[in-house]
């Protein structure tokens, strides 16, 4: 339950905002880590 308003009408704006992240993506580039390559290599 969210906290009434004391200066105004209306609700107050949401603080943080929940963003889609693609694990797939994570999980392949943490596998690639894991396989002994560095990030500068990725990079470069």
């Amino acid at each position: 339950m969210g906290r009434p308003c004391i200066t105004g009408k209306g609700k107050r704006r949401k603080q943080y905002k929940h963003v889609s992240v693609a694990y797939g993506d994570k999980k392949a580039w943490l596998d690639y880590l894991d396989e002994g390559h560095t990030v500068k290599e990725c990079i470069a």
